[in-house]
């Protein structure tokens, strides 16, 4: 459409210099003020047509960020019910670890009780009933005869002793059998619960990939609509002038050539001055433009900075959900008690020696090119599978933990020092606020939320209310 508005001004534009410039010894059928009124209120109306179009882009575009939104917190809460059902069947494995431990420290007991039995049978044997008659009576030393007694009646009350211990040792092994029976039952339906999370979170990661992919395709669409746009507004207004230019020169060709000729190099020089203030406007423009994006970025920064001086007015304004709770008990780090010490020398606790702040592959460090624009990166982004941990850089509390646009969901970390650390572009935050974080600490897991393509976590380390190189602070991992 903006090519068709740009042909038909250029039309009139070259009909009035043609006209001009061919108005003695050539005849050329020039426009009328009449026709080139009708043409501008076409191209008017043309121009009103591809405002009102680009204002139905615009409210497609805020549909699409709501859509995203939705489907990035459908998918958060998929992945911290993938990291559950996991954490379940480490339990319970753990706990059927126990049993079986439990199981064949029966068998060993019981083993050794029959061993204990037969011997004290077969004493019993040998001493016999008949041999205590022929002593007791028979003549002889009476002190042998009594020791003999209390010997067979420690015999036999050992063989009692012997005999209830095996009883409580097979009982127990049986109902240990029966717990290690429901055990393997119970970690065959956590596994394919597991299994049937995993599968649901894999659904909605396509979906989500397809939705940001769209959403890109749309706005990359719509920002190259409206880069052209400028450049053809601007060409078509460059135009309208010159037509103007052309009328007022067709209504005084009476003038002297030589008048005419000093006008047309007015207007040239016109022409070269307006396109200079044009391209000076534009310089402008474009410079006020990313000056009102560093203050809405300042802005933001500002709002985070007051959340992070006053954590009650956040946590007003953020508070704690149902959901944010479980994700709380899920990944908060167990206490140092004798299971947790086993869980801990299993794997299974949450603080452990892997990345910090995750396991990838560092793309963008600080004061890189973000790629739009004359951006700066502010932070450091790691790529990173989708679902990998992301580990709190040092200890602190968390002030805030909810999803934030351009930034999905993100958690920000207090530690001491006035220093702040951001965690975004999450798949599932797993920490609320107001809870208390060791360093290595697993506080979210990576994705791409927020409508980004690439998968991984975006790490930004501020303090004063201004980021920071991450690399000047003693927190950060020297590799």
């Amino acid at each position: 459409m903006l090519n068709r508005i740009f042909r038909r001004a250029r039309t009139l534009f070259l009909g009035w210099v043609l006209f001009g410039l061919l108005g003695q010894g050539v005849l050329y059928a020039a426009p009328t003020i009449e026709e080139a009124a009708q043409e501008l209120r076409g191209v008017q109306q043309d121009i009103k047509a591809e405002r009102e179009r680009l204002a139905r882009l615009d409210a497609e575009r805020d549909a699409e960020a709501a859509k995203l939104r939705t489907l990035e917190n459908q998918q958060a809460e998929a992945a911290r019910a993938v990291y559950a059902a996991r954490f379940a069947v480490s339990s319970k494995e753990s706990e059927l670890v126990d049993l079986r431990a439990q199981h064949v420290g029966l068998e060993a007991e019981i083993a050794a009780g029959l061993v204990g039995l037969e011997d004290n049978m077969r004493a019993l044997y040998l001493l016999g009933e008949e041999h205590v008659l022929e002593g007791v009576l028979s003549p002889g030393d009476r002190a042998q005869k009594m020791r003999i007694e209390g010997y067979l009646a420690q015999l036999r009350a050992s063989r009692v002793e012997a005999l209830s211990r095996l009883r409580a040792a097979r009982e127990a092994n049986v109902r240990v059998q029966h717990e290690i029976e429901f055990a393997l039952e119970e970690l065959t339906r956590m596994q394919l619960q597991a299994e049937s999370e995993q599968a649901t979170l894999d659904g909605l990661r396509a979906e989500h990939a397809k939705t940001v992919d769209a959403l890109e395709a749309r706005h990359s669409a719509g920002e190259a609509k409206v880069r052209q746009m400028n450049r053809d507004h601007a060409e078509l207004e460059r135009a309208l002038q010159k037509l103007e230019l052309a009328e007022a020169q067709a209504e005084a060709e009476a003038e002297a050539r030589a008048l005419a000729e000093k006008k047309q190099r007015e207007a040239e020089v016109a022409e070269r001055r307006q396109e200079e203030a044009e391209r000076l406007k534009r310089a402008q423009q474009a410079q006020q433009d990313e000056a009102q994006k560093a203050r809405d970025r300042d802005k933001e920064t500002a709002e985070r900075s007051r959340t992070v001086k006053a954590p009650e007015k956040l946590a007003e304004k953020a508070p704690e959900k149902e959901p944010e709770k479980e994700r709380e008990k899920l990944a908060e780090k167990p206490s140092e008690s004798a299971e947790d010490k086993k869980q801990h020398a299993r794997g299974a606790s949450p603080v452990d020696a892997g990345g910090i702040p995750v396991s990838g592959r560092k793309v963008r460090g600080f004061g890189d090119p973000t790629g739009v624009g004359e951006l700066r990166s502010r932070g450091v982004f790691f790529a990173a599978p989708e679902g990998s941990r992301v580990r709190a850089l040092a200890e602190g509390k968390v002030v805030f933990a909810d999803w934030v646009r351009g930034y999905g969901n993100l958690v920000i970390v207090q530690h001491k020092g006035s220093y702040l650390s951001l965690y975004a572009q999450n798949e599932a935050v797993l920490k609320s606020v107001g809870a208390r974080v060791q360093r290595g600490e697993v506080v979210a897991t990576a994705g791409r939320s927020g409508g980004e393509r690439q998968t991984g976590v975006y790490v930004e380390v501020r303090r004063g209310g201004q980021p920071i190189n991450p690399t000047r602070w003693s927190a950060w991992p020297k590799k």
